[in-house]
């Protein structure tokens, strides 16, 4: 499967196959800063998605 990514700021569209160790929609260090803000800085699902959200507004992602 190949990813798109649209980068507003650099107005740039990057393709190209991810690794065979990400599987699913996030990367190994995205599922673990979630998993760490959940348990260890006792953050909600809602801050959590409100941080990624505020985090990563300016990349956009489309599945091909």
């Amino acid at each position: 499967m190949i990813e798109i990514f649209y980068s507003t700021s650099e107005r740039k569209t990057y393709s190209g196959k991810l690794p065979e160790s990400i599987k699913g929609e996030f990367s190994p260090g995205i599922k673990s800063l979630m998993i760490t803000l959940n348990h260890v800085a006792n953050f909600s699902e809602p801050k959590i998605h409100e941080f990624l959200v505020y985090r990563f507004s300016n990349i956009h992602m489309i599945r091909k």
